[in-house]
């Protein structure tokens, strides 16, 4: 819902070996100098290999140079396209030119992809795939599945036994992630398997952080008048390292002063790149994003574009699917290892449903061709602290628009996700969301379920809105949601500032659920109102639990044969975070024994972490 330019910095890098840097380090992925590049390249430019800089690099086609990419164009018009230098075996040609990427694979009908090969003879959208179905991949030699519109190897890992990569990664249909650090030896005797992301990384230069789903908008309050004099960015470092939050979305002007203190921190962190418009000169804004992109490679993991899209786009879908590709393409030529998110609203302000708008825009933007150019999808979630039963629906509804046009499935984010304390002000400009008063400890239960709830839905990655609250968000004299989703108060609001029970809850949840295998997470619950979760966390089963009926109820957890469980409530005694003042003593904490494998729980609306051991 924040209408202002955000962003999420991702810290991470793979790990590739280069021709300068020889097998048994673990190296940036890209160039060093030019002799890493191919023949048709005239320099590395920080990192990357360009084949041009001016157009008298190029020496063939339009002999035009796209400096923003760095890449010749192959054509300007079909006529470029229909010289005898516009097809060779290393580039085919249709005959027809796609102005979007200056090569010659533009298509009108499924026989002008004839020339390109068996992997790419169906035309859709204009531009040539390799498949509609897995029908068209029966018998094809790349594999069965159509995947992103190409025959694709592999859904499961038992399809990649025998490869050098025994893992499958289902969303390109490759065989293409490790099971074991020895699967890594060919990259770099210094590269392991990441055992979340199963890819082969530098253990110093991807921590654990990249990959966790415990995240946070807005760590710091610097760019707006009203927060002015709040809190310092050094004192919402301390806080953040104090939380745990492993990663951050900022806004870009943060990004130069923080990044090399948050990456000290272990915090990984995101950007966002977008505007709500289509570029004057979009020659100068693929450089433009193309430099930032470069300079910030061994820091930005995720760039975001175009913040909450369908409300703030300002010119057509068709002339979105173009700037969106662009920017894209300009991201990952200056830090290929970067994703690129798309950003939504995506559900209405009370955060009740799918938006009908959201899903028509991310409808458009895949039959407009945006399907190959983003990795992560974004969608916001806010409202009552009772609102996360939906979440599942939420993500099975974006879930069908990718089905219904073919596309691969992304991984889903809530880079705006969250809820208030206190009695906001009803708000027009939020249509829809109720605002009941809310006491600290339901914010913070409330914190709790919408995480667990998130996870169940496989979200991948859910940032809090935000560290400290808001002032003044909706206009002065306005006691706004905004102003009240923060996890510490804010002294412009009401003069004193104090961690909530929300900020304490987080850190609890961290602690207890960080580092779990999230493709263990499973739904146990089984009665009306009371939830029952489980994750294996270091190979030992974590349960969270709680009951959102009226009264307390009691419930028998089957723990299996273990000794002793610990059940912790999951947000301090207190009625307010200002009374915590010894984390050691703030949450209730008992051991019980099991009997018959099972555990007695007297379930309230504050949820327990239930874990094996005293």
């Amino acid at each position: 819902m924040v209408r202002f330019s955000a962003a999420v910095l991702l810290l991470a890098s793979a790990c590739t070996s280069t021709s300068s840097s020889p097998r048994g380090s673990c190296a940036a992925p890209g160039c060093l100098t030019l002799a890493d590049c191919s023949a048709d390249d005239v320099a590395c430019v920080a990192g990357r290999c360009v084949e041009c800089s001016v157009d008298s690099d190029c020496r063939s086609g339009p002999r035009e140079c796209d400096a923003a990419l760095g890449i010749c164009k192959r054509c300007v018009s079909d006529f470029d396209c229909q010289q005898p230098v516009g097809a060779t075996p290393s580039r085919p040609s249709t005959g027809l030119c796609d102005s979007d990427t200056y090569t010659c694979t533009r298509c009108t009908t499924d026989s002008d992809c004839s020339l390109l090969g068996p992997s790419m003879k169906y035309c859709a959208n204009q531009s040539c795939i390799g498949c509609r179905s897995d029908f068209d991949c029966a018998g094809s030699s790349a594999g069965s599945y159509c995947i992103q519109q190409q025959c694709a190897r592999c859904q499961l890992d038992a399809e990649c036994i025998g490869q050098p990569f025994s893992g499958c990664d289902a969303t390109t249909g490759t065989c293409s992630k490790c099971q074991s650090d020895h699967e890594c030896l060919t990259i770099s005797l210094d590269a392991m398997c990441d055992p979340d992301t199963r890819r082969c990384t530098c253990p110093s230069s991807h921590p654990a952080s990249a990959d966790s789903p415990f995240a946070l908008q807005a760590p710091f309050l610097t760019q707006r008048p009203e927060d002015q004099g709040a809190i310092s960015q050094e004192e919402s470092l301390q806080l953040l390292s104090g939380l745990g939050a492993r990663e951050v979305r900022l806004l870009l002007p943060e990004l130069d002063t923080s990044k090399e203190r948050l990456r000290s921190l272990g915090i990984s962190i995101s950007c966002d790149l977008g505007q709500p418009f289509f570029p004057s000169d979009m020659e100068a804004h693929k450089r433009e994003a193309l430099d930032i992109a470069s300079k910030n490679r061994s820091y930005v993991h995720a760039w975001i574009l175009v913040n909450e899209a369908e409300s703030n786009w300002k010119d057509t879908p068709k002339r979105y699917a173009e700037y969106f590709v662009a920017t894209s393409r300009a991201v990952k030529a200056g830090s290929p290892e970067a994703l690129v998110v798309l950003n939504l609203a995506g559900t209405p302000p009370d955060g009740a449903a799918a938006s009908p708008e959201g899903l028509a825009f991310l409808d458009a933007a895949l039959k407009n061709g945006v399907g190959p150019h983003f990795d992560v999808l974004d969608i916001h979630v806010q409202g009552s602290a009772f609102n996360y039963r939906q979440l599942s629906a939420i993500v099975a509804a974006y879930h069908q628009v990718f089905d219904s046009n073919g596309v691969a499935r992304k991984p889903i984010w809530h880079t705006e996700f969250g809820t208030h304390d206190g009695d906001p002000d009803e708000d027009p400009a939020l249509p829809g969301l109720q605002l009941p008063f809310q006491s600290e400890a339901i914010q913070a239960s409330g914190l709790i379920k919408k995480y667990v709830h998130g996870l169940s839905a496989k979200v991948h990655k859910m940032f809090w809105t935000g560290l400290v609250e808001w002032s003044n968000y909706e206009g002065a004299h306005r006691n706004s949601y905004f102003d009240n989703t923060g996890l510490v108060n804010s002294a412009n609001n009401d003069g004193q500032s104090h961690r909530k029970l929300a900020y304490y809850a987080y850190h609890k949840m961290i602690e207890v659920l960080d580092g779990s295998d999230w493709s263990t997470f499973q739904d146990l619950s089984v009665a009306d109102d009371v939830y029952v979760f489980r994750v294996l966390k270091d190979g030992r089963p974590v349960w969270i639990a709680w009951n959102d009926g009226p009264q307390a109820r009691s419930a028998s957890l089957s723990v299996g044969a273990v000794g002793t469980v610990r059940i912790t409530e999951a947000v301090p005694r207190h009625s307010s975070g200002k009374e915590v003042s010894d984390l050691g003593t703030a949450f209730r904490t008992e051991s019980k024994v099991p009997q018959s494998r099972q555990v007695a729980l007297d379930l309230t609306s504050v949820p327990v972490f239930v874990e094996v051991g005293p």
